[in-house]
């Protein structure tokens, strides 16, 4: 890509794959995803007059302001959105990341993920102001960094990863793993959810790039590349705020009677993507019914999905296994007119996802990989009585930052049940350990997030001590 000439842009601008405003056909709003993230970071953006690039298939949005944030929507045409979303960036980036189902590569992919990596570069140069700030986002956009450093020097560039970077040995099966490490390490400052994904990009850029890196940088020739662990969050404030209104708690209390006002609701949401777990937890459910540990007469299971991205339709398979399970429990434990299990399938709001929070007794989530689970963060913030339970697998990143939840391998079938069981005892009592984890989410929400890594990409970051190797200059290029 060549050099660009600008005079004139946006001092702030952050790349994703989606944009944070939709036209659901009869208004222009922000997108709700789980955790409040596509509203918060957007508004973080308006608040500093920045332009936002991401992908917009639907083209129903139209390049220009929306209130104080600019939207570029990137256009892809229906096969080239396929090979690069669907194709490489879910079958083959994330379910190496995530370890769960089979791994595919296709050449036709790969060459559809760099025309629009290339593609996003080509539009954040022309939109950057001198000396500006860009803030990355995913693994969907690993080429860029690299690509946009070589078109605009001057930029400050920072990629965050929501998800999970694999292991070296994993990493090094992709035919373009020389194209992504080289691709990221364009960048001046790389973030991650999880010590465990640094400690995994730090491996490999020793072992495979051949670079000298310390605990928290990498020197690529004359750049420092700083590397950061910074667990994303949610907009807790405005999640009590929903909590607190008369209407959402009248919801909840709709839905606690709709479910036959059962002594225990037990609440897991997330995708269908089969990384959720939402299957171990039905299995170990069932075998709590079958053991009579729960009594099938007053305890209900209620899966709420969150798919309201397109990537969820790639799992469709994994979301018929989940049907079949549910089927199966209900039919062996329910009652007629009182399932045992309710599979919803609809995408909800945030208003609704805070009432099904406050009418559930405890929260269960057991993603066998994961980045960070922003459900339960959104669950604590929600539980301002301090009441409720919060069960956690143990990969995922939010069990880091949570762990005084009651954290399990979900793999173990008989700790997840005992944790199920000791997360009904007492949900309805106001518990010192929820208090505990809702004050640390509210003090690290999504702003403070936000403006961390903002802050940390502004600063020159500190070299690592030792001298690069021999590959680092190939690297910078």
């Amino acid at each position: 890509m060549s050099r660009v000439d600008t005079t004139a842009g946006y001092d702030l601008v952050v790349a994703a794959d989606w944009l944070p405003i939709v036209d659901d056909g009869t208004r222009v709003c922000w997108r709700d995803r789980a955790g409040g993230i596509a509203r918060g970071l957007g508004e973080q953006v308006a608040a500093r007059r920045g332009a936002w690039v991401g992908r917009d298939n639907a083209g129903t949005l139209a390049e220009g302001p929306v209130g104080s944030l600019w939207l570029h929507p990137v256009r892809l045409d229906a096969q080239l959105s396929h090979d690069y979303h669907s194709g490489h960036c879910v079958r083959t980036l994330a379910a190496l990341a995530h370890g769960c189902g089979p791994v595919e590569y296709h050449s036709s992919w790969r060459n559809a993920y760099r025309t629009v990596n290339h593609r996003f570069a080509a539009t954040i140069a022309r939109l950057a102001a001198p000396d500006a700030s860009v803030w990355i986002h995913d693994h969907h956009l690993q080429l860029v960094p690299a690509a946009l450093r070589l078109a605009r020097p001057d930029l400050r560039i920072g990629f965050f990863l929501h998800g999970l970077f694999p292991p070296v040995e994993a990493f090094m099966r992709q035919p373009m793993r020389r194209e992504l490490l080289g691709g990221l390490l364009g960048a001046d400052l790389i973030g991650f959810q999880q010590a465990y994904s640094a400690r995994n990009f730090l491996d490999l850029v020793a072992d495979f790039g051949g670079l000298r890196r310390g605990d928290a940088a990498v020197q690529v020739g004359p750049r420092t590349v700083a590397v950061r662990t910074a667990p994303s969050s949610v907009e807790a404030a405005s999640i009590a705020a929903l909590a607190a209104d008369a209407a959402v708690r009248q919801r909840a209390a709709e839905i606690r009677a709709s479910l036959g006002n059962p002594s225990r609701v037990l609440l897991s949401v997330g995708r269908t993507d089969p990384a959720e777990g939402v299957e171990p937890l039905i299995d170990a459910y069932a075998c709590l019914l079958a053991g009579g540990r729960l009594d099938a007469a007053d305890t209900v299971l209620v899966h709420l999905s969150t798919c309201g991205d397109e990537a969820d339709t790639d799992h469709a398979e994994g979301l018929d296994r989940i049907h079949r399970k549910v089927a199966q429990v209900n039919g062996e434990f329910a009652r007629v007119g009182r399932p045992v299990v309710h599979e919803l399938g609809q995408d909800t709001g945030q208003p609704e996802r805070v009432a099904f929070y406050l009418a559930a007794d405890a929260f269960i989530a057991l993603p066998l990989r994961q980045g960070m689970t922003l459900t339960a963060k959104e669950y604590l913030a929600a539980r301002t009585d301090d009441t409720g339970r919060l069960v956690l697998s143990e990969f995922t990143g939010a069990a880091h930052d949570l762990p005084e939840a009651l954290v399990v391998n979900p793999y173990d079938a008989d700790a997840v049940a005992d944790a199920i069981c000791a997360a009904t005892r007492s949900a309805r009592a106001p518990s010192t350990a929820i208090r505990q984890m809702r004050e640390r989410v509210g003090r690290h929400d999504l702003a403070a997030w936000a403006d961390g890594f903002l802050d940390a990409l502004a600063a020159p970051p500190a070299p690592p001590t030792r001298r690069p190797g021999p590959l680092a200059d190939e690297m910078s290029s």
